[in-house]
């Protein structure tokens, strides 16, 4: 059963929309009993209305440096976002650790005419995650 990370409640205005930035940021490298990262960190990243339907969903497949943005709420309205780190390790592997992605998130709003951006929350999509490998 998934866990999820930095779900937050999201007001954007008629001249706004809404982006949610994600950056495997250095930090992650390993521990000191030897696990580490998977090669890439997944990241699951679902925004939905008042009414509970998904307006916007990505999946994210980074590596150490790159970024992903979902961008969400043209048109305004009230949102709740959920970000969710999936385990991609290999089923076999020993030493891989899904909670040492060091995946950073802000969430900002920008308008759609000055293209001004304010971050409202920033964060870590960390811990929580969907094992794949119990399914």
């Amino acid at each position: 059963m998934p866990i999820f990370a930095l779900a937050l409640l999201l007001t954007i205005g008629p001249a706004q929309y809404g982006n949610i930035n994600l950056l495997y940021a250095p930090g992650g490298f390993g521990s000191l009993d030897g696990t580490v990262p998977p090669a890439t960190c997944e990241v699951v990243v679902d925004v939905f209305n008042t009414s509970g339907k998904q307006v916007a969903t990505g999946t994210f497949n980074l590596t150490l440096g790159q970024t992903g943005t979902l961008t969400f709420g043209r048109g305004g309205g009230v949102f709740t976002q959920q970000a969710m780190l999936v385990n991609n390790c290999p089923a076999d592997s020993m030493n891989c650790d899904p909670t040492l992605c060091n995946i950073s998130e802000s969430i900002e709003t920008v308008n759609s005419l000055t293209l001004q951006t304010q971050v409202l929350q920033t964060g870590f999509v960390s811990r929580p995650f969907i094992d794949q490998l119990s399914n």
